[in-house]
């Protein structure tokens, strides 16, 4: 399994302080470098890279509030689709299938 680079200018880290950060990739893109530099690390074997940023993006680039409230933490709805995203790449990481990622029953 190999690493997962986006080049794409619009998109910086998911979990940045400010909105308009992810699209701008902080001043010079120095968001976007970092995540560069860190894909270019995985090397398929014990360090792996995914990008899940899409996953917290509108189709313009910017944040979906629906699931980035604060601009920084997931909400429930957030932290589902993060975990949607990531259980391919875990299951396939452990050996095992891809399960269905559901919220979990509340009170």
């Amino acid at each position: 399994m190999g690493s997962t680079i986006r080049s794409s200018r619009r998109c910086g880290s998911s979990f940045s302080r400010r909105a308009d950060a992810i699209c701008l990739g902080y001043s010079g893109g120095q968001t976007e470098n970092i995540l560069w530099n860190l894909a270019k690390l995985a090397h398929g074997k014990s360090v792996f890279f995914l990008d899940v940023n899409h996953v917290f993006l509108r189709p313009d680039g910017t944040l979906d509030p629906k699931l980035m409230p604060d601009q920084l933490h997931p909400s429930p709805e957030g932290a589902l689709a993060w975990a949607r995203a990531m259980e391919p790449m875990l299951a396939e990481l452990f050996g095992d299938q891809p399960r269905t990622v559901a919220r979990p029953a509340g009170p």
